[in-house]
């Protein structure tokens, strides 16, 4: 009867561990988007011809200067982005930002966007693939 309880209670610790660590990352990780920005650019970007989503494009808004400042995102698996601008809120009108895109076997993008402060601003484009 003692063997089988030392089972029985090791059994229960591990699940209990296993429980504790799920509902700590499920806690962490809905914590990340509690908190939307007041002033943001955010968009889809896509691949040229095809129009479909592209992940993992490196994101960079750059504004004032010199030296500029610059935030940085990358897309979701989605093709989607959003980047915090909340360093524009004390402005009292529209900021040009310069926004690039890059990401390997693609051509570089840059654009020009107005962005007013405590808005958010769509920008979606499309990248050219190389070759």
């Amino acid at each position: 009867m003692e063997r089988g309880m030392r089972f029985s209670v090791a059994g229960s610790m591990i699940g209990l561990l296993v429980l504790i660590v799920v509902v700590a990352g499920c806690s962490t990780n809905t914590a990340l988007y509690d908190e939307e920005p007041d002033t943001a650019l955010s968009g889809d970007v896509l691949c040229g011809a095809a129009s479909l989503p592209l992940a993992g494009v490196n994101i960079s808004v750059s504004w004032g200067g010199p030296p500029p400042i610059t935030v940085t995102a990358q897309t979701d698996s989605k093709g989607s982005y959003l980047v915090d601008l909340d360093a524009l809120s004390g402005e009292t009108s529209a900021v040009e930002v310069t926004v690039r895109a890059t990401k390997a076997g693609y051509a570089d993008y840059e654009a020009t966007v107005s962005v007013e402060p405590n808005t958010r601003v769509e920008h979606d484009f499309s990248m050219v693939p190389l070759g």
